[in-house]
């Protein structure tokens, strides 16, 4: 079996710095949140949309640890009619880049 995490319960720590602490637990995929109600504390989706080699950095410090992307998670309310809905609509629609 194959043990995923949500890396914001992490989020205090930098990226690769909570990645080497799943190591250390024996975790090896990773949930990472892209927006939505997260803070997105290890993607900045912005960044990562608009630099291919931010991207292939982040998939490098993941395959270099023998880890990958289990889910990319964006929780959150794109329906509300107002400016929150409108931030979470935007962020699911940007996720699916983000992973590579």
């Amino acid at each position: 079996m194959k043990l995923s995490f949500c890396t914001d319960s992490l989020g205090h720590l930098p990226f690769e710095q909570m990645l080497d602490k799943l190591l250390e637990l024996g975790v090896y995929g990773v949930e990472m949140t892209t927006g939505g109600w997260s803070s997105a504390p290890h993607l900045p989706t912005e960044a990562l949309l608009g630099s291919a080699t931010q991207r292939q950095n982040l998939l490098k410090a993941l395959e270099s640890r023998g880890m990958s992307i289990a889910a990319l998670n964006v929780s959150g309310n794109p329906l509300d009619p107002g400016e929150l809905g409108q931030k979470h609509q935007r962020d699911t629609e940007n996720a699916p880049g983000v992973g590579g």
